[in-house]
């Protein structure tokens, strides 16, 4: 995995995958009701773990290759949740017991209101990637002077606007589909599926999509 690629997947993580695994510690409070405990979490494909970091920062870790040092892992942890990428692309979440204790005290209005939250920042951060991805897009035609700065703001802005919208439904539908989960009782404990991120690149797709075909690309 290239430096780049993984800045690219560390922020990806930070901005939407955070949130998203916020969202479905919520969702599954609401669906599992009375019942719900550690187990619910892990039936999502989710370990539950010690304490984690509350500030935000990234994992790296290196390996030798045969042309040099590259990324082995990637990855990002902070509000009590941990995600990293491994280079055959699967991806592992880490929430901590501090956070799912918390959901077991909320309430369902509580549990709510940490779903709107926690979508509301996947909405700002899905828009400030996806316009700083944009703006690394348009600046080589800026300097040579074939696109004006008009249609670079265009651009840009219409890209925020997707990644804004894609990033809120990515985050609603992982808490939609963990509380889902939570009432049907499925277990993905074992399998490679983190049913939240699944339900979040799959949602936020599906909306890029739709922007796209509405508004352009």
């Amino acid at each position: 995995m290239s430096i780049l690629s993984a800045i690219q997947a560390a922020a990806a993580l930070a901005t939407r995958g955070v949130p998203a695994i916020r969202s479905a510690v919520s969702g599954a409070r609401l669906g599992a009701g009375a019942k719900f405990a550690r187990s619910t979490i892990e039936t999502l494909g989710v370990r539950v773990a010690g304490p984690a970091a509350a500030a935000f920062s990234p994992i790296g870790t290196l390996a030798k290759t045969a042309t040099g040092v590259a990324l082995r892992e990637v990855g990002v942890q902070g509000a009590g949740v941990t995600l990293r990428i491994t280079p055959m692309g699967g991806v592992a979440a880490t929430v901590s017991e501090d956070v799912v204790m918390a959901a077991a005290r909320s309430t369902a209005r509580g549990a709510f209101a940490s779903i709107g939250r926690a979508t509301a920042l996947g909405a700002l951060g899905g828009a400030a990637l996806d316009a700083i991805i944009a703006g690394v897009e348009v600046a080589p035609g800026l300097h040579t002077g074939t696109i004006d700065r008009r249609a670079a703001a265009i651009h840009v802005g219409k890209r925020a606007a997707r990644g804004a919208a894609a990033g809120a439904a990515g985050v609603a539908a992982a808490g939609a589909v963990s509380a889902a989960v939570a009432v049907t009782g499925i277990t993905f404990v074992g399998t490679p599926i983190v049913v939240p991120l699944a339900a979040m690149v799959a949602a936020g797709a599906l909306v890029s999509r739709a922007f796209d075909r509405r508004f352009g690309s």
